[in-house]
């Protein structure tokens, strides 16, 4: 994972303290039984902590996608393939929809992961729906080549 992610979201703790926890659980079940308790540590791990590092990860190389456009001062490319258009458009509903910011919030805050969010029933629907017609949103903020200009 890349640590901007873990330090933007503020996930590092957080994931940090789901592992802790689940060792004190797995001590306290498979402490007399060494191999037992590597196996079930392990299980928890994936079970519990992996599914947040590599959705963590996902975003942190989406974001560095995003800031390396920016910084080029190219227009953003347009998302190819569906899972890129969902996100897109879910960036999008999110600023008018509650729900979509409501469930922005969990994935955010380590509530539910995005997959748990997005196979809701009729998710993807309202997605869609909150995002038609709109345009994706973009920060008012200088190119680069104007910040470099105001930096001279």
């Amino acid at each position: 994972m890349g640590l901007s992610a873990a330090l933007m979201l503020g996930r590092g703790i957080t994931m940090g303290l789901m592992n802790a926890v689940g060792t004190v659980e797995v001590i306290g079940k498979h402490l007399g039984d060494p191999l037992t308790f590597a196996a079930e540590h392990d299980r928890m791990t994936q079970d519990r902590v992996i599914p947040w590092y590599k959705a963590t990860v996902e975003f942190d190389r989406a974001r560095r996608a995003q800031m390396d456009v920016a910084s080029g001062g190219a227009p953003p490319p347009q998302p190819a393939g569906p899972a890129a258009m969902l996100g897109q458009a879910f960036g999008t509903a999110l600023l008018y929809d509650a729900d979509m910011f409501r469930a922005m919030t969990e994935i955010i805050t380590m509530q539910a992961l995005p997959g748990e969010v997005f196979s809701r029933p009729g998710f993807v629907g309202q997605v869609m729906a909150a995002a038609e017609d709109r345009e994706a949103f973009a920060p008012p903020a200088p190119s680069r080549a104007e910040l470099l200009g105001m930096l001279a």
